[in-house]
């Protein structure tokens, strides 16, 4: 079910690129002594939650999100709908790790939450470079790799433990707040992000809700729901062979020209030519038209 397309081992950390097939549904519970940080490219309507540490009182699963991170000997159940996937996985040996962003069992429930969806375009343009590396080796790829996976380890470090719990609050988004944002991300087709809309619909203003969402999240929710744009756009890539025009359509851009645009900010590669680089490397993602 599970088939490793291509790897890079490093002295600090194995990269690998996999492709799956899973039952409908599928669970699953990961342990390992090493940390992992996972980028999924997986269908729209592809869903998947987990929870940890197993066997606690509490039952509810959260939503995982297409970057995430399991720090070392963490225990992370995970359920999903099941069908095809492929992503790119760095997993990190225990020594670097705790040399490099200290213990893992010093996580708080709270930074733990915060692993399992990882927000922004810094991550995913990483990982897209070491997934690169892996299905198309060049000079000093393994010096390259660690580098890179350095790099990766470092930020996931500062997004996990970036804001302290103990600080005080005088306010933040409610647990209803949460889902309208969860609801609308879900819901968006032939539309492009808005902060305005998205703070119209939690009942706030504009300024007050970017205020709020920039204390919980670490990050501005306009970079929030460009990071979903462009993870949308990766989905339609790999996963489906839609013209350029039509894909532009349906993530709410003017035309084929600006998202080309957009991507090419983010990736560096505009997408057609992304998705041709990995459609030639072993056949790892489908081919284009």
């Amino acid at each position: 079910m599970l088939e490793t397309v291509a790897s890079i081992k490093t002295p600090t950390s194995t990269i690998e690129v996999l492709r799956a097939d899973w039952p409908r549904p599928v669970e699953l519970t990961w342990h390992d002594p090493r940390a992992v940080l996972t980028m999924l490219f997986r269908p729209t309507d592809y869903e998947i939650e987990g929870r940890y540490p197993l066997g606690t009182a509490a039952k509810r699963l959260d939503r995982i999100g297409n970057v995430f991170f399991i720090p070392p000997n963490a225990e992370l159940y995970g359920w999903g709908t099941g069908g095809e996937i492929r992503a790119v996985r760095c997993l990190f040996e225990p020594g670097f790790y705790e040399r490099t962003v200290g213990r893992a069992d010093r996580m708080t429930q709270t930074q733990l939450h915060r692993t399992l969806d990882l927000q922004g375009t810094l991550l995913p343009t990483l990982m897209t470079r070491l997934m690169d590396e892996a299905l198309s080796p060049g000079l000093a790829s393994v010096a390259l790799s660690e580098g890179i996976a350095t790099a990766l380890l470092i930020e996931c470090g500062r997004r996990v433990s970036g804001l302290s719990e103990e600080r005080p609050r005088k306010a933040a988004l409610s647990p209803r707040q949460h889902r309208i944002i969860e609801d609308y991300i879900a819901s968006l087709e032939y539309e492009a992000p808005s902060v305005a809309s998205l703070a119209a619909l939690c009942g706030l203003s504009e300024r007050y809700f970017c205020q709020l969402f920039r204390d919980e999240m670490g990050q501005s929710a306009g970079k929030y729901l460009k990071a979903v744009q462009i993870g949308r756009a990766q989905n339609y890539l790999f996963n489906t062979d839609l013209p350029l025009k039509e894909i532009a359509f349906r993530l709410g851009f003017a035309n084929a020209a600006n998202f080309s645009a957009a991507f090419r900010a983010v990736f560096h590669l505009p997408p057609l030519a992304f998705k041709r680089q990995y459609a030639a490397a072993g056949g790892f993602l489908k081919r284009s038209a």
